[in-house]
């Protein structure tokens, strides 16, 4: 959400020059890794700053790519093809986490280099070649994209009426408005005070979301680990240790063409669970109780 606030209050070109941008970023902090494991006395400084760069760079691409995705559509005449393109557009996102997570090991085990048994830098540098193409494809289909253009620093209007609403909340004892940005309808326009009311409650909707991405999260260290002390023989093949995570793209690879295609236009016709905001809390609940199941 900061990335988008960045990008559509302080970028010429918007969300298509952060998420390019980001790419490089992101693309350097691959190479910073082959270039540790690369070097034998290599400082561990090297790597957390690689890591930083990773950080960072999907830090500015991912909030963009699906705001800058739903900007090419033109609402609400395109409703449904929206809805269409997310469901492609997370299902895609999968699908190359499903295919890097089963690859990325095997060339890391099955390829020597650098007098190691192991090819750390090739676990590494094949992502960044691969972020490298994307890169590529993303900036050649630049004349085909709808790019807005930011008319003004958005994040900075945000601020600014939040502040002034704050202050004309505790100087002004004698009026009460229902909300405490309507404190701020002298200076500020309604449109804009309106969204603002509709960020804050949004805001406080995905307030547990830190907690929830926390224990998700833990599937990169704790299933590896686990996985390490695990006998990973399975249909005749060996399962390495950092492809468990495989597991979690792979199951939603399944559910989102049944999802899409077969139990949301059934709970529509039957009228249950129309409203998205609906779905996520009855998700919400059997994400917590896959979390307690898991304790």
């Amino acid at each position: 959400a900061r990335s988008k606030f960045i990008a559509r209050g302080y970028l010429n070109g918007g969300e298509f020059s952060l998420i390019a941008n980001s790419f490089g970023v992101h693309i350097r902090g691959e190479c910073s890794g082959v270039e540790y494991c690369r070097r034998e006395l290599a400082s561990r400084l090297l790597t957390s700053f690689g890591l930083g760069l990773i950080a960072i760079g999907t830090g500015g691409i991912k909030p963009c790519v699906a705001a800058f995705g739903g900007d090419q559509f033109h609402l609400p005449q395109q409703q449904e093809l929206l809805q269409h393109f997310f469901s492609i557009f997370y299902f895609s996102i999968n699908l190359g986490g499903f295919v890097g997570m089963i690859l990325t090991p095997i060339l890391r085990k099955s390829v020597t280099c650098f007098g190691e048994d192991t090819c750390y830098p090739l676990g590494f540098g094949f992502p960044a070649l691969l972020m490298l193409l994307a890169l590529l494809m993303f900036m050649l289909g630049k004349p085909f994209y709808r790019l807005k253009t930011p008319k003004e620093n958005v994040m900075l209007k945000f601020i600014q009426c939040t502040l002034y609403a704050v202050s004309q909340k505790v100087k002004n004892k004698t009026v009460k408005y229902e909300h405490w940005l309507d404190y701020a309808k002298d200076k500020f326009p309604d449109k804009l005070i309106s969204d603002m009311k509709t960020v804050f409650a949004v805001l406080l909707l995905f307030a547990p979301l830190p907690i929830f991405w926390s224990l998700f999260d833990q599937q990169g260290s704790r299933w590896t680990f686990q996985a390490s002390r695990m006998d990973g023989s399975a249909l005749g093949s060996q399962i390495l240790p950092d492809q468990m995570q495989v597991i979690n793209p792979a199951i939603v690879l399944v559910l989102i063409p049944i999802f899409d295609r077969l139990l949301y236009p059934l709970l529509n016709r039957i009228h249950v669970l129309e409203c998205p905001l609906h779905r996520m809390a009855v998700g919400g609940i059997i994400a917590g109780a896959a979390f307690l199941s898991a304790g």
